[in-house]
């Protein structure tokens, strides 16, 4: 998708639906967490008192937020044994953009994730980089994916151990577009960003412009079906970093569009997940190779057989 001036702003919506959820650490909060990724949030963060997630104030975003709200309403009304009941545990509330924005951008500055990534929000002054670490500069937007979530940063340290100059990948569930750039700056060849959310791909578009890899990350706003994943393949690369019931539907598609070899970093799973998603991945014919854990989150790299499958 080249940039337009229609991309410019839609990724700006005018006021957000927010919810906060008040609940303890434990088995019942990751439960909440997995459950507002499943309706449709494209962020979680995670607070010491519970957690919060927004949506934008548009028909899409309203629809996503009662789905929220339902869920959540049957998960804490009874937590099933979990963990005991919480009073009145969720609250809404409708902010302004611009006050969103101020809130999510404070305390938030330059980290460098990985041995040759450094990531730099638009609004921070640049540091000094060391000899062979590329700088990632980025304006999320509404999008998932500012280097400040744990599953963001696994996938990002595993993709700087796996890209390699010349390889043709896909970001699946692609957000900002953080991991396309960083692939780009690390030397893939090409790198298609899947997204399907024009919120997402309208900040996706202005972070590819802004870090100068237009030629090299093309964007597609499409939702993602397994099928849909093979036409993007043959791919030496993917990487996915969304909830883990949209990655147990794609593992099929994503497998059929590796070539052999080929790898693929699951990330979005927590730990809880793990063995589940692992079962479903080498159900699908790839092998586990590493893994990165952070907090409650599991990341991985899977790779294809460099054999035709005999299943």
């Amino acid at each position: 998708m080249p940039a337009s001036d229609d991309a410019k702003g839609r990724g700006t919506p005018t006021q957000w639906l927010v919810i906060d959820v008040q609940i303890d650490e434990g088995q019942l909060r990751d439960h909440v967490v997995m459950e507002l990724f499943d309706a449709g949030a494209t962020a979680v963060e995670e607070l010491p008192e519970g957690v919060r997630t927004a949506f934008p104030d548009t028909g899409d975003g309203r629809r996503k937020r009662d789905e929220a709200l339902e869920v959540l309403g049957q998960l804490l009304g009874d937590s099933g044994g979990i963990a005991g009941p919480v009073a009145e545990p969720v609250a809404e509330r409708i902010v302004p953009h611009e006050v969103w924005e101020e809130s999510w951008r404070h305390g938030l500055g330059p980290r460098q994730v990985s041995e040759r990534i450094l990531v730099r929000p638009t609004w921070s002054d640049p540091v000094p980089l060391s000899e062979g670490v590329h700088e990632l500069v980025l304006d999320p937007g509404v999008a998932f994916g500012t280097a400040e979530h744990a599953t963001t940063r696994g996938a990002l340290r595993l993709l700087d151990a796996l890209c390699r100059p010349g390889q043709k990948l896909l970001d699946l569930g692609s957000g900002s577009a953080i991991l396309s750039i960083a692939a780009a700056l690390l030397g893939a060849r090409t790198v298609v960003a899947v997204d399907f959310d024009p919120f997402a791909t309208g900040a996706a578009l202005e972070n590819i412009a802004r870090n100068g890899v237009g030629e090299v990350v093309t964007v597609k706003e499409a939702m993602l079906t397994p099928s849909g994943v093979v036409a993007l393949g043959p791919v030496d690369g993917i990487m996915a970093n969304i909830q883990s019931g949209i990655l147990t539907e794609l593992l099929p598609g994503i497998a059929e569009a590796l070539r052999p070899g080929g790898w693929v970093i699951l990330s979005g799973i927590l730990r809880i997940e793990a063995s589940r998603m692992q079962a479903r991945a080498e159900q699908a014919g790839l092998s586990l190779e590493a893994e990165d854990g952070e907090d409650e989150w599991w990341s991985a790299v899977f790779r294809k057989s460099m054999e035709p499958s005999s299943r």
